[in-house]
């Protein structure tokens, strides 16, 4: 009976995260040094994803790029995307954060209707 328990404590973060999206135009992208993250960005519409944190006076999620080279090639097609005032979608899991507690991103797509 204890071992059901320990098991079903450990899969109980498992079972309540789930993947969030939004699509939109990226309003800001902040890069801070200070950040454990290589830079945060933010996209209008985006206002949810389960327990992300949010931007208190915008109201948008802050969704966080890795540091790391599989991100940082996110980070430049979010970059294009701003630059060409292109809609983009974003993929977070509000189980996967940094070590600020910001919303990892998971994929970046380009084309927001797939």
């Amino acid at each position: 009976m204890k071992f059901i328990i320990s098991f079903l404590v450990l899969l109980s973060p498992i079972v309540y995260s789930a993947p969030y999206s939004g699509s939109g135009k990226i309003e800001d992208i902040l890069i801070r040094g200070s950040l454990d993250a290589f830079a945060i960005i933010y996209m209008n519409g985006f206002s949810s994803a389960g327990g992300c944190q949010k931007h208190g006076s915008k109201d948008l999620v802050i969704l966080s790029v890795k540091n790391d080279e599989h991100a940082q090639s996110m980070y430049s097609m979010a970059l294009a995307a701003y630059m060409a005032d292109k809609s983009i979608k974003i993929v977070v899991d509000d189980s996967r954060t940094d070590s600020n507690g910001f919303c990892v991103i998971k994929d970046i797509r380009l084309n927001p209707r797939f």
